[in-house]
């Protein structure tokens, strides 16, 4: 099912669909984790595309050193009304080792904070119509 209001870039639809299917070679079970990133409202760099691309991939290296077994991410930089900038994000877990997200997201969160005073937005807890924020299996076409 497709939002009619959103029309999707082929070219990173295609990425990333190759990247999840790359995950799903690799590993049985995944978790993915959906989180919006965001700046303190006050943050002078909300703003700033250079610092914001240092700060999100900086973010990110930590992310993947921590114990938390993050197997791949996928993150689109947006500008809001206020031309604020924020990242809608989501990170695949290895399922067979993490059957809960909220420890990650905490961590993450804890992370975020402590590099730019941010917040993150835990976007498992919405009720999405196509909710895709569910554990994966292998052999669940439809899921992925």
């Amino acid at each position: 099912m497709q939002n009619k209001n959103f029309t999707i870039n082929k070219q990173l639809n295609d990425q990333l669909i190759a990247h999840l299917n790359n995950l799903q070679d690799r590993y049985s079970k995944i978790l993915p984790i959906r989180i919006d990133i965001h700046y303190a409202k006050d943050d002078e760099f909300n703003t700033d595309i250079e610092t914001t691309k240092k700060e999100i991939m900086y973010f990110l290296y930590q992310a993947m050193q921590f114990e938390l077994d993050i197997i791949g991410y996928a993150v689109v930089m947006e500008f809001n009304q206020n031309e604020h900038i924020h990242f809608h994000s989501v990170f695949y877990v290895n399922g067979q080792k993490r059957q809960k997200y909220y420890p990650i997201y905490v961590a993450l969160e804890r992370a975020w904070y402590e590099l730019t005073k941010g917040y993150l937005y835990d976007c498992q807890r919405n009720n999405y119509r196509i909710n895709g924020l569910r554990m994966i299996n292998h052999h669940d076409d439809e899921a992925f």
